[in-house]
């Protein structure tokens, strides 16, 4: 495993330490913080929001794209796969 691999990498804690590698996330939509539904949401159009602000009022397309690929990521893993069933 590389230098790179390694910081991308963690040990899975749940699987009775096997030492199994997985990605690490960077948001956790089994975190209590996004227990509620509103929050999940909330963290997911406020940076969608904001591209648009970046984009049309301030007229910087970079961050616009940031903004928009980070509020697509948190759309993602918050509200389409969303926590685990518990």
């Amino acid at each position: 495993m590389s230098r790179g691999e390694a910081a991308a990498t963690s040990r899975y804690p749940g699987n009775g330490g096997r030492g199994r590698l997985r990605l690490m996330q960077l948001i956790d939509p089994n975190h209590p913080f996004f227990r509620a539904a509103w929050r999940r949401w909330l963290t997911a159009i406020l940076p969608i929001a904001w591209s648009g602000v970046e984009f049309f009022a301030l007229h910087s397309p970079i961050w616009a794209v940031i903004f928009l690929l980070l509020g697509a990521y948190a759309f993602w893993v918050l509200v389409i796969k969303g926590p685990d069933a518990a």
